[in-house]
């Protein structure tokens, strides 16, 4: 993806004010240089060492590679020099030529941003942000099975369209690319079809479609070409269509997912600037804190994902804030990763061993950076829904949602907000596993799950409170629309078919609603909703009740 002029120019801008800077940057490199010469001051020696290390880590960064070079080149001598007791006299007279060199360097002007990201391999030309899309291709040539893929994915929230054959599959994608394609393997044309229609994808956006392959076929032929072709995924017909949606969520990425959120720790503004807005393209939210001092407070403010540091801070090493965040019980899970110019190392695994997670060498190219940021979150965000998340639904389990309604309440409430919190039940779900099996039942309380999580916005709270019990804590939603919200839901998903060998049947929930009143509690709410929930199945059920005190 190439960036766009607005994303250029503030690029550009990074690297304008790290070329204004520089000068600055080569007089205080000089002027240690001199003061460590004529007095041996360690102190100064510490401080020449630093500001030579971070050159060598930013130089590359912003299009001056030799730069980058040269002064690695410097400070590696340098650093041997701080093991001493005391200076000798001279000691840095042989490296004066490297010095030289160094302001030489300086005065050539570097790469533009443009330059650099069409010059570089996985450069800022290769970040690409996650799609907004919901437009689904369907290629199969059952036209039944093709309606009611299509029926559930759109009472989901995609918008699918379906093709009947590869031709016009591909018709289809050379004018518009999807931001999922969903095909069959075995089409009239052949019985791999589905996977010749797939080359298409392989231009389109880049090669970035993903692809999910559905198939009778379970053999190893078939899956083998379905992976040539560029397959992520591939299941086997009879089809679970809440598998099929879960794993198009997580392919494209659902837009209730929260963005990935990173802070990034470095004294070098115009470094972190770069970073920061490299991450942003990706979809990220960043803050930056210069001042390591300031860490620990945008911890509290922020909540990042990640913590991305320098290794070499004005007031102290990457590794020893590290250990300061490490020894806060709250973060103790929290993703480090330090980003620097150190290539020692010996020195890399003793910051990893005391409190990081991961080390990353500058100079990086930024798409390297965002794959490295993004696979660690992901990973980070998959173990915490292991201990937060319902087995089954995978929506907030009972205790994670008591906590998440207490701290939205608390903030409606400082900040006299609307909230409004839902307590919903399926209709009649014994007889649901009376007529179905407990499979099928699953199966309905694993599609309300989904629903209710691709309905709802982004800032909701969606959880199991228990049973065929569901949960939802709706912010800056007073109890009149919070009514409408959730009658609309009632209506479509009372709409969804679901599958069943006797045949297909439809599900109804009923809801009741509490909104927050000044000296409310967290149990005062569910209580309030659910004796709200209580008067919506007296009166019939299916339907939404609420709660008037």
């Amino acid at each position: 993806m190439e960036a766009t002029p607005s994303q250029d120019d503030k690029f550009q801008a990074i690297y304008d004010a790290f070329a204004a800077r520089l000068p600055a940057r080569i007089k205080e490199i000089d002027a240690l240089w001199a003061r460590v010469a004529a007095e041996g001051d360690s102190e100064s020696l510490q401080s020449l060492h630093l500001s030579l290390h971070s050159l060598a880590g930013s130089a590359g960064t912003f299009g001056r590679p030799e730069l980058g070079k040269i002064a690695k080149a410097l400070e590696l001598p340098i650093e041997a020099l701080l093991d001493g007791i005391t200076l000798p006299r001279g000691a840095l007279q042989p490296l004066a030529p490297l010095l030289d060199r160094l302001r030489q360097a300086a005065s050539i002007p570097g790469r533009s941003a443009s330059e650099q990201a069409r010059s570089a391999p996985d450069g800022l030309q290769d970040i690409v942000k996650p799609s907004e899309s919901r437009l689904l291709y369907l290629l199969e040539d059952d036209a039944q099975q093709a309606q009611l893929v299509a029926h559930h994915l759109e009472r989901f929230g995609y918008c699918v369209r379906i093709f009947g054959d590869g031709p016009t599959f591909r018709t289809a994608v050379e004018k518009e690319a999807p931001a999922a394609a969903v095909l069959d393997i075995v089409l009239a044309e052949g019985k791999l079809a589905g996977t010749e229609a797939a080359a298409a994808l392989k231009t389109a956006a880049a090669g970035q479609v993903p692809i999910v392959f559905l198939s009778a076929r379970s053999d190893y032929e078939a899956r083998v070409h379905a992976v040539r072709a560029g397959g992520a995924v591939y299941l086997t017909k009879p089809l679970d269509l809440i598998e099929l949606i879960t794993v198009l969520d997580k392919l494209i990425g659902s837009r209730h997912s929260h963005p990935y959120r990173v802070l990034l720790v470095d004294d070098s503004t115009q470094e972190a600037a770069y970073f920061s807005h490299a991450l942003g393209l990706a979809g990220m939210e960043t803050r930056i804190a210069t001042d390591p001092a300031s860490t620990l407070e945008y911890l509290a403010a922020f909540d990042p994902d990640l913590v991305l540091m320098d290794m070499y801070l004005s007031d102290c090493r990457g590794d020893e804030l590290a250990s300061v965040i490490r020894q806060m019980t709250q973060y103790a899970s929290l993703p480090i990763v330090f980003l620097s110019a150190e290539t020692e190392l010996d020195r890399q695994l003793d910051a990893m061993q005391l409190a990081g997670d991961e080390f990353l060498t500058k100079p990086i190219r930024p798409a390297q950076l965002v794959k490295a940021v993004s696979t660690r979150i992901a990973r980070q965000r998959e173990l915490r829904a292991m201990m937060t998340q319902d087995s089954l639904t995978g929506l907030s389990n009972h205790r994670q949602l008591h906590q998440q309604l207490a701290t939205e309440l608390a903030r409606a409430q400082r900040s006299d907000a609307a909230l409004s919190f839902v307590m919903i039940d399926v209709d009649h779900f014994k007889a649901v596993n009376d007529s179905y099996g407990h499979v099928i039942g699953d199966s309905v309380l694993r599609s309300l799950a989904r629903f209710l999580r691709q309905r709802l916005r982004q800032a909701d709270v969606v959880g199991r409170y228990g049973g065929e019990e569901f949960a939802v804590v709706l912010t800056d939603t007073a109890a009149p629309s919070a009514a409408r919200v959730i009658d609309k839901l009632r209506e479509d998903f009372a709409a969804i078919k679901h599958a069943a060998p006797e045949g297909e049947f439809c599900v109804t929930f009923s809801a009741g609603i509490a909104s927050v009143w000044p000296s409310a509690k967290p149990s005062d709410l569910m209580v309030a909703a659910d004796n709200a929930l209580y008067q919506a199945k007296r009166a019939g059920r299916n339907r939404v009740v609420v709660f008037s005190q």
